[in-house]
This record gives structure tokens, sequence and C-alpha cells, in this order.
């Protein structure tokens, strides 16, 4: 594919994800205090923990190894039936025997984290794999716009059911008792479900909520966080469902861009919401205050093009999916760049527009791509294991 054409189809495409998720663009400096914004575009979501709530250019280069291309400027109109994938989707998980090192470019190498690729996760049924969760015993819910529907599939990628009739399946979410929450961006709603699929419950929020993007369970205090694309902000609600506050803007009151990806660092400690237009990665502690930023627009080592979804290892790394980019760049907790890994491409060990990524409880890392209908799983460090076959019911 060359550059004008992998240009034409990745703005195509992320026009379909933008417009399942939302706005997009912008400029910032790397490391935590305070981000620095010039310019605007738009995009998608992200949450985290405490407190009451509150940009952006575009453009990069060309392409190697690293995927770089022209300017993308489609970010505007959702185009719901633009995509041709060029990864036909086939049955379930495909491991590989030898897990494969994937390509690495980085600030320090050494101080890096291993990756490998394992495999992809795939299914007939699966047409745009967007946002993803796993559950704590290692269930796997992956939200499918186009399909209307969420995925959810055992540890070793057996489909276990899916949850079908959601108009506009975003974030997605599994609490501490495996109940999937599920973000409809159509009427704003924000449902609980069963392992078999069975509703549970609506919440009922003290403002109704306009795109729910993203979604994410904090395991140490037992609360949810909720991503509203539509008015930039994120909420946060306890195990009952009642609304506890919303998180601020970013230090120096700038006001937050389109928010698309949230992650909580696994002792509770941090939260990372993703400001999709000014390619940055907010950040709050643990009582939802704001401690600013990092990351900036671009597409050399820290920053971001259009930054999409985000997972913490149990390290306290911080990778950040890049949907133009296709691939994850990589930060200390602290938000110092390490480098990115990964690359864009129709392989099933590259990535065609990575629209989430998490950590399962088998301390693998699994990313979405989207235009490749699949999951594509990776080892991080070694520490991977193998997930035992499941019986597959609800």
């Amino acid at each position: 594919m060359n550059a004008s054409t992998r240009t034409t189809a990745v703005a195509l495409a992320l026009g379909l994800v933008l417009g399942a998720c939302g706005d997009a663009r912008e400029q910032a400096d790397v490391v935590l205090p305070a981000p620095d914004v010039p310019d605007a575009s738009e995009d998608s979501a992200a949450p985290d923990t405490l407190v009451p709530d509150t940009a952006a250019p575009e453009d990069t280069a060309e392409a190697d190894t690293t995927p770089l291309v022209d300017a993308v400027e489609a970010d505007t109109t959702p185009l719901v039936d633009a995509v041709e994938a060029d990864v036909a989707p086939s049955d379930t998980h495909v491991p590989v025997e030898v897990p494969v090192e994937v390509p690495w470019t980085g600030v320090d190498p050494a101080a890096a984290p291993v990756v490998t690729w394992l495999g992809v996760l795939t299914h007939p049924d699966m047409e745009s794999p967007h946002r993803i969760a796993t559950s704590p015993s290692g269930r796997i819910a992956v939200t499918d716009p186009r399909r209307h529907a969420v995925h959810i599939f055992a540890p070793d990628g057996a489909l276990v059911t899916s949850v079908v009739g959601v108009a506009e399946p975003l974030g997605c979410a599994f609490d501490g008792g495996g109940v999937l929450v599920v973000g409809d961006g159509e009427d704003g709603a924000v449902r609980g479900y069963a392992p078999d699929g069975t509703p549970l419950f609506t919440l009922d929020p003290p403002t109704p909520l306009g795109r729910p993007g993203e979604l994410a369970w904090e395991p140490v205090a037992e609360q949810l966080l909720v991503v509203d694309a539509a008015e930039r902000r994120v909420s946060v609600y306890d195990a009952g469902g009642s609304w506890l506050l919303d998180l601020p803007a970013a230090a120096g009151g700038d006001a937050p861009g389109f928010l698309s990806g949230l992650a909580t660092a696994p002792d509770g400690q941090r939260t990372y919401v993703v400001d999709h237009d000014a390619g940055q990665v907010r950040v709050y502690d643990a009582d939802g205050a704001s401690v600013g930023a990092f990351g900036s627009f671009g597409a050399d080592a820290g920053q971001l093009t259009r930054p999409q979804g985000i997972a913490v290892d149990p390290a306290g790394r911080v990778y950040v999916a890049d949907a133009f980019q296709g691939r994850l760049q990589v930060f200390t907790a602290d938000g110092t760049p390490l480098g990115a890994v990964g690359e864009y491409g129709e392989a099933p060990d590259q990535l065609l527009l990575a629209s989430d990524a998490t950590f399962d409880p088998y301390h693998r890392l699994l990313v979405t791509s989207y235009r490749a209908h699949a999951v594509v799983l990776y080892g991080v460090d070694g520490q991977s294991v193998t997930p035992p076959a499941q019986e597959v019911t609800p």
C-alpha cells in the first residue's frame, strides 16, 4: 500500500472510528506538570477517580518501520460504510508456536519492555472491534459498533456469548464481580449485564450522558469511571451506581479536548485519561486531583497523532494506542517516553487502527485492531502465561 493510498484508507477508517467515538488533535510537551496547547481537530474518550470535572494540531510524515504518512483531515465526518477491511475475519484465537519479538523504536531500549506477539483473536461475527475490557476471571469483552453487539470471549479465545441489540456500543468495563457495563452512544445509557448477557441495570446519572465513549473499573476504590465524549468530562460513580464527582480540568485550567481513552494504575494511585485532540494523557491522583499531563501531538518519540485507548502494565508503564500510527507509545508512570512498539500494516502481527488496549490477568496485552477485525495479543517481559481452556458457558 503506497503512502497516498494508505493516507486515504486511514482517513476513511479514522472517520469511522471517530464516528463511533468522537473528536480529535493538538500539541503539548512531555512529562508531568501542565500541558502545552496549540491547535485543534476532533475524536474519542477516557476516565479516572475523584473530584469535580472540567487540544491539537495535525500532520505527520511518511512510513517505513514507523508508519508516518502525510496528514489526516477526515476526522469530522463519521463514515459508517466506507471501510473495506484488508484482513478477513477467521475463526477464534490464532496462537503462534514461538512468540515473535515485536519491532521496537525507543528513546531508551534498555528501559523498554520486551514485547512479543502471541497471536490474534478473531471471529466471523466480530466486524469492528473497538473498546476492550477483561474481567477478574480473564473473560474478554469487545464492543462491536457495526454489529450493534458486545462479544464476550473466554481467556483462550472461545466465544462465550454476544450481547446484541445495543444500538451503538462504545466503552465497556467489567466490575469486580464480573458484571459487564456498556456505554451506548445512541441514547447515552450505561447498562449492566450478567455473564450470560441478561440486562441487569441502567445507570441513573444526575446529568444525562451524551456519548459514554469509554469506561473503566477502579478495583481498589471500587469505582466506575465513565468518559462522556460529548460533554468532554469524566464522571466517577461508586459500586452502587451513585454519582460521586466529575474530574476537574487539567492543571492551569485548560479545557479538555475530545477524551478517548481511560485506564487506572494497578495500585489505584493514578488515573490516565487520553485527550485525543491534544495528543496528550491527562493524569489524576487517587483523590481525583489533576497532577498534570504528558505527551504531545506529533509522530516522534513521546508524541501521539490520533491516540485512542490506553493501558497500564503491572510495572506501572503506560501504553497509548495511536490509531493513525498503528503502534503503541510507551511511557513511564511519570510520563517519560520509553519509545514505541508495533507497526502499521495488514499482517496479523501489525495494527490497522489500534483503538484500545488492556492487560488481562494472564499478563497479556490485548489491542483492538479495528480495521483488521481482530484483537492482537502481546506478551510483555516474558510474564504472560497461556490461559487454560475453559468450558464455554455464559
